[in-house]
């Protein structure tokens, strides 16, 4: 019996030349291999290994010397990343404070982003800071040097059969501390490229006028990158004016330089974008202007008599919120509030989203929150409610219509309905309070169909993993 065993062994081994050239994936190879050194070391015959011993032994080394830096806390190549196991991979984003859940493929992409060359470092979304907290109590100090090499990353988004699109903005200094951002939304049908060429237009312009001299424009869209560098050629003719407004303001840097980076090390640039078709506003370059001619004036003009200086007046401007975009509600009016909620595992990841029109059906406002893991779709639909009400009490309107597509939720409120769970009945409760606040309160199901907006920002919320919406209106 032992024999056969060991002949068995034999001739499994004597193939693996031709097994491991089929085996592309390091982990197949690094299973096989395993098995086949087993088998090597309880038959006791090594002749047949002879084509292939230092391939296997190569597979092992990196193994183990992954597991050795990743428990001394030291850097990791990608290859050796990919090749640990579930367990490693665990252990290694436990010792770097990341979070540990999800499938293999998850915690490989988690621990790359970390360990190569992120912006944003591995940092959650709420840990992410804003340009306002950047700057702090710096803002009105803040210079740019001639001497130092600036990053401007650019990002597009264009929802599928949506005829919007968005473009977002960030720009850091050497050490990767956020500048400015800012999102642009065009209402206006047009691709993906157009949004990002007229975004790096307006990106450019700012890097510009702060007095940027040396640039790295970063974005991953590859074929813009490369056609600005000259690798590319470009072949659509709508794309021309545009293309060459900016190869003529790069022209007014002395240094300048484009580079394709990861989606991952794009984030905050993706983030912006999609919130600015989710909420179908701008922030921050609302003051700018995009023309295809003037590559030389400044698009932010300074008084005369202004003092402070260059830097300083164009980070105010950017910083401010164009007043006349602000809702301006007429308290006689009857509003029509439309909210939603959603479970990723009903319990699981939940987001909630809120729109509110006018009496004409335009969109005053919008707002999404994400609440968390483990959540239930009934109570991220009801979180969508309260929240949904306190901002239009906060806005000073008196006369409601609501509408959602969860049957439960409007039934209950109705009172057709009974309330059996007691976390449920608590925000039942506090719904049922805010909604005694209004003057005139009117409560209607609609099916899903109809209450798309709403759905998309509860999307929103549960794929950025953040809020947004309740600082505008506070």
């Amino acid at each position: 019996m032992n024999f056969l065993k060991h002949l068995a062994m034999m001739v499994i081994a004597s193939f693996l030349p031709r097994v491991s050239s089929l085996l592309a994936p390091a982990r197949c190879l690094c299973r096989t291999s395993s098995f086949l050194a087993d088998a090597r070391i309880h038959s006791g015959y090594s002749l047949a290994f002879s084509s292939k011993p230092k391939m296997v032994q190569r597979h092992f080394t990196l193994l183990s010397a992954s597991t050795e830096k990743w428990q001394a806390g030291r850097s990791l190549t990608k290859t050796e990343v990919r090749r640990m196991r579930v367990a490693q991979l665990q252990e290694a984003l436990k010792s770097r404070d990341l979070d540990t859940s999800g499938t293999r493929g998850l915690l490989v992409q988690r621990l790359i982003q970390f360990e190569f060359a992120d912006p944003l470092n591995g940092m959650k979304d709420k840990e992410i800071p804003t340009a306002e907290e950047n700057l702090g109590d710096e803002k009105s100090t803040l210079t740019v040097s001639t001497e130092r090499i600036y990053v401007l990353q650019f990002r597009g988004h264009t929802p599928s059969s949506i005829s919007e699109a968005g473009v977002g903005l960030v720009l850091y200094d050497e050490q990767l501390k956020e500048i400015w951002s800012g999102r642009k939304y065009f209402s206006e049908q047009q691709s993906r490229f157009e949004a990002e060429y007229k975004g790096i237009m307006i990106g450019l312009k700012i890097a510009r006028d702060l007095g940027v001299q040396r640039l790295v424009l970063q974005g991953d869209n590859k074929v813009i990158v490369e056609q600005i560098c000259g690798s590319f050629h470009l072949k659509k003719d709508n794309l021309r004016k545009l293309y060459w407004s900016v190869i003529a303001l790069k022209e007014d840097f002395e240094q300048f330089e484009a580079q394709y980076i990861s989606s991952s090390e794009n984030y905050k640039a993706k983030k912006e974008a999609t919130k600015a078709v989710a909420t179908k506003k701008s922030q921050g370059i609302k003051e700018l202007t995009i023309s295809q001619t003037d590559n030389v004036n400044s698009s932010i003009r300074l008084s005369p008599n202004e003092q402070t200086t260059r830097e300083e007046a164009i980070l105010s401007q950017l910083s401010k919120e164009n007043d006349s975009n602000a809702p301006l509600l007429d308290p006689n009016t009857k509003y029509l509030l439309r909210f939603d909620g959603g479970s990723r595992g009903n319990p699981g990841l939940s987001g909630a989203g809120m729109v509110l029109y006018d009496d004409k059906r335009e969109e005053v406002w919008c707002g999404w929150k994400f609440i968390g893991d483990k959540v239930t779709n009934n109570d991220a639909e009801y979180t969508g409610l309260i929240l949904g009400l306190q901002c239009a009490l906060s806005m000073g309107i008196t006369s409601l219509r609501v509408e959602g597509d969860s049957e439960l939720i409007i039934r209950q409120l109705e009172g057709r309905y009974r309330v059996k769970s007691p976390s449920l009945r608590e925000l039942w409760e506090e719904s049922k309070s805010l909604i005694s606040q209004f003057n005139d309160v009117k409560i209607r199901y609609i099916p899903r169909a109809k209450n798309k907006r709403a759905d998309e920002l509860a999307n929103q919320a549960m794929d950025c993993r953040d809020s947004f919406g309740f600082k505008e209106i506070a």
